[in-house]
């Protein structure tokens, strides 16, 4: 990305793209009954 004050941050590159396809969505939650936190990929 160009300067935070003078570039343009509206109209970026689009290798955001090529990092956002390895991106993998995540939740965590507590589990009372083993009480610790169960990680789900999405």
């Amino acid at each position: 990305m160009g300067d935070a004050e003078d570039g343009d941050l509206v109209h970026v590159d689009d290798d955001l793209d090529e990092a956002a396809d390895g991106a993998t969505e995540v939740m965590a939650y507590w589990h009372i009954g083993i009480r610790n936190y169960v990680i789900r990929e999405f």
